[in-house]
């Protein structure tokens, strides 16, 4: 058991991953230089539409941009939808690398779109990212007996009835970018 529990110490003490929290959308200078290496014009397919997300550092603060066949990442002009401010970042410390980032977003006249933010998750080799704002999720309910909700009830169904739990399945409107 000794064992067991110096392994978990060690396997997580090895993972140096962090999540940093940006304020108003502005990096703090510890990782200005690192954001740095990030930003540049990275062109794909976001849902279908083709064009480029252009990432550049105005004083210390992201900006996300995004330009293509439809100048909207959603692709339908009519939405005007928005990138906003950058809100999290996630930071392989070790190793220093950007493993992932978040976005505000907006998607303005297009309801057809839960999200409220894109999530750009970065290649360890710092040349593309998979880009993701939630679609939708609903509610799905899982029982244990493989009988369908609600339950047929009577006498050829005498119970017990099986617990069920309700998970949330989601989709996402996605891409993939590269340098």
């Amino acid at each position: 058991m000794k064992n067991l529990l110096i392994l978990a110490v060690l396997a997580f003490g090895f993972v140096g991953c962090k999540q940093v929290n940006i304020p108003n959308g502005e990096i703090p200078a510890q990782y200005l230089d690192l954001a740095k290496t990030y930003m540049g014009t990275y062109s794909g397919n976001f849902s279908g539409n083709n064009g480029s997300l252009k990432l550049e550092l105005v004083g210390s603060k992201v900006v996300g941009t995004f330009s293509g066949e439809v100048n909207d990442i959603l692709g339908d002009v009519r939405c005007g939808s928005i990138i906003g401010n950058l809100t999290s970042i996630q930071i392989d410390d070790s190793a220093r690398v950007l493993q992932a980032a978040k976005f505000d977003f907006s998607p303005n006249q297009c309801n057809f779109v839960m999200g409220r933010s894109l999530n750009l998750d970065f290649s360890k080799d710092q040349r593309s990212f998979h880009a993701s704002i939630l679609k939708d999720s609903y509610p799905l309910e899982i029982c244990n007996n493989g009988y369908p909700y609600p339950f047929p009830r009577g006498p050829r169904f005498p119970g017990p009835f099986p617990q069920c739990r309700i998970e949330y399945q989601n989709t996402y409107l996605d891409g993939q970018f590269q340098r």
